[in-house]
């Protein structure tokens, strides 16, 4: 058998292991754990054009003592723009929350 073989699963060229997990025969002894397979813990590598001034201002940061590397920081960054639009606008939060309604109803009323 050559390394060829040795390397690839021999039925992966036969079934559509699309959105499958698998595990290959000479991997079966690894425990990964669910939280290492959540995909805001599964690191991509990508090729991406920043402006200089972004790469240099994190990297003056990362700098700083005990400071994430400038990737982590942009990486970050990212995260958080991402989850404020999963919020929606900034009060979304607060329209949601009874006692703040009511207690802005009291208020209003109290002017009029």
């Amino acid at each position: 058998m050559n390394k060829e073989n040795k390397e690839t699963d021999p039925l992966a060229t036969e079934r559509d292991l699309t959105g499958k997990t698998f595990v290959r025969r000479r991997d079966v002894d690894k425990v990964i754990s669910s939280e290492a397979m959540e995909p805001r813990n599964i690191k991509v590598e990508v090729s991406i054009k920043l402006d200089a001034d972004l790469v240099e201002y994190f990297k003056d940061r990362a700098k700083q003592p005990g400071a994430a590397a400038y990737q982590t920081q942009i990486n970050q960054a990212l995260r958080e723009v991402m989850e404020r639009a999963r919020e929606g606008f900034p009060g979304e939060s607060l329209v949601r929350d009874d006692r703040f309604v009511a207690a802005i109803t009291e208020r209003i009323k109290a002017q009029l």
